[in-house]
């Protein structure tokens, strides 16, 4: 009884181990909850919400491997905005991702300001990004690390790190 049950549990790690690992190559498409924060960055004197230590919310629209049109999306309403003030930034990568994934994939998005008056009219800036994705005990949560260089007027502004999780919606 006992030998099978280990058995059992080796079988199942190894189970475990071979998913987790199918999984970090990519995340399945949807929309996606992010939560993180900046581990590191040169952006901190352009905004303060791209220091160092500085928490992060998000969303994401990940059409899948192979795929066009992913968009990250961040709330970008100021604590000093005004009643019909509401503001996003809002990413789009009009490519397709890579066949093999978003682990390891180099995108660049065109980010837009979008308001209550509607689309913005022209990129703000670009980034350049590069993920790495962990794989979880559920295939709707992974970790996602994001190496992201500012792009503004053709020319990098500054760099940073974002790690945190993805939550399937």
């Amino acid at each position: 009884m006992i030998t099978s049950l280990k058995s059992g549990l080796t079988a199942s790690a190894a189970l475990l181990t071979i998913s987790a690992v199918a999984s970090a190559a990519d995340i399945p498409k949807g929309t996606y909850d992010v939560t993180g924060v900046i581990t590191a960055s040169t952006c901190g004197s352009l905004s303060p919400t791209l220091k160092k230590g500085a928490p992060q919310k998000a969303s994401v629209i990940y059409p899948g491997a192979g795929q066009l049109n992913m968009i990250l999306a961040n709330p970008a309403t100021t604590t000093a905005a005004k009643p019909g003030g509401a503001t996003n930034s809002v990413c789009v990568y009009v490519g397709k991702i890579p066949t093999t994934g978003l682990n390891n994939a180099a995108i660049t998005f065109n980010c837009f300001t979008d308001t209550i008056s509607g689309p913005g009219k022209t990129a703000d800036a670009q980034l350049k990004t590069k993920f790495t994705v962990g794989g979880s005990h559920s295939p709707a949560v992974s970790q996602v690390s994001i190496k992201i260089t500012v792009v503004v007027g053709r020319k990098p502004a500054c760099s940073y790190t974002g790690d945190g999780s993805y939550v399937l919606k």
